[in-house]
């Protein structure tokens, strides 16, 4: 399951858009809220012989327990966002203390498409430091115009490595295979190039967001409304949005 919410289908299941032409996408607001029935007609296809095995994506914690209270098949899978700036270190115990493989999905950061980014002006951890606009800066980042994200590339050099090295590097060393995205042969070449990091530079890189606070690239809250991520109340609670 891609994402815990759904879109209204159009013809062959393409997305309808807002009819004020904002570009937004008219949610299933029902649906929405269904997803651990979704689940549920998904373990029919492991039980059908149709697929072998099932999974999840951009799952909070809140949202895994509910599928997991209605689960007859637990998750094989929950693909996330983890990179320095976000190790979700609660959600991956969490998945693990229920045999659910966590997998990093822009684990150097990356940028996803605008409707769904936050914080554009704000580099990821593998480029260098940038200044930024004040209202780009989220709020449980050090109060500064600039966001320095030397610390990966200081860590690379110390340890021989590239940033994105570095960044893959810790994440496999703490149990989690990472999806890297590149059209560049060179890059692809040298994201297998990983190695396992001294003690004392994964320590750093893992502690990091200690000092940085948590940034989350992919958050398409903006984009329908309400948050996904929220671990205190399982959204979306309203049925409709400020442009309906």
């Amino acid at each position: 399951m891609h994402f815990p919410h759904a879109y209204k289908p159009g013809p062959n299941n393409e997305t309808i858009r807002h009819p004020s032409g904002n570009g937004k996408p008219v949610i299933d607001y029902d649906m929405s809220r269904r997803y651990p029935e979704t689940w549920q007609a998904m373990e029919k296809l492991v039980d059908s012989g149709k697929a072998r095995a099932i999974g999840l994506s951009s799952f909070s914690i809140l949202k895994t327990k509910r599928v997991l209270e209605v689960a007859s098949i637990i998750p094989a899978v929950n693909q996330v966002e983890i990179h320095p700036y976000f190790p979700q270190h609660e959600l991956v115990d969490f998945s693990a203390s229920h045999g659910i493989l966590v997998m990093a999905h822009q684990p150097l950061g990356g940028r996803p498409v605008p409707a769904v980014r936050a914080y554009p002006d704000i580099p990821p951890p593998t480029e260098h430091a940038r200044v930024c606009e004040m209202h780009s800066i989220p709020s449980n980042l050090p109060n500064s115009k600039l966001y320095n994200s030397q610390q990966i590339i200081e860590i690379a050099n110390k340890a021989g490595m590239s940033p994105a090295q570095v960044c893959l590097s810790w994440a496999l060393q703490r149990g989690i295979p990472v999806v890297p995205k590149s059209v560049q042969p060179t890059h692809m070449a040298d994201n297998l190039k990983v190695k396992r990091l001294p003690d004392d530079l994964f320590e750093a890189v893992d502690t990091l967001s200690q000092e940085t606070g948590t940034l989350r690239f992919l958050d398409p809250s903006r984009h329908i409304q309400f948050d996904i991520f929220d671990e205190e109340r399982d959204e979306p609670v309203a049925n409709s949005a400020p442009w309906d």
